[in-house]
Order: C-alpha cells, then sequence, then structure tokens
C-alpha cells in the first residue's frame, strides 16, 4: 500500500520498513518485492547479492510457485 500510495501517500521509504519486516517474518511475497528492490535498485542501493539472497529464501521454501493461492485454481 505504501509503494503504491493504494489507500495511503504513497512512501517508500515507509514500504521499504514493511517489506523488511514482513520478510523477517517469512513472508515470501515480501521477500520477492525486496528481492526485486535490492535487483532494480528501488529505494536502496542496487545490490545483486542482497537480491539473490531473497531470491534463495523464496526458492528454498518450495512452496510460492505450487500454491494454488497464488495460481488463482
Amino acid at each position: 500500500m505504501f509503494a503504491t500510495g493504494i489507500g495511503k501517500n504513497s512512501s517508500q521509504a515507509k514500504a521499504l520498513v514493511h517489506y523488511t519486516f514482513g520478510a523477517l517474518g517469512g513472508s515470501q511475497l515480501a521477500q520477492m518485492a525486496l528481492a526485486y528492490r535490492y535487483w532494480s535498485g528501488i529505494s536502496v542501493a542496487s545490490n545483486c547479492e542482497t537480491a539473490l539472497t531473497y531470491y534463495r529464501k523464496v526458492s528454498h521454501t518450495g512452496r510460492y510457485c505450487t500454491s494454488t493461492r497464488y495460481m488463482n485454481i
């Protein structure tokens, strides 16, 4: 919501905080969002190694791509 400004004023700094805490809590969507942010340099310094770390966390769970919740089945 903070990243896009839906229902609130847009704040990339607040979005980064929320994504970070979500990722620390195990949210795969937050980990994917952080990985992309670090890869593309959105509100953080571009860092491929950090992006890869977050992408690996998601891939090691094995649930993101196979979950029916995300595939709209």
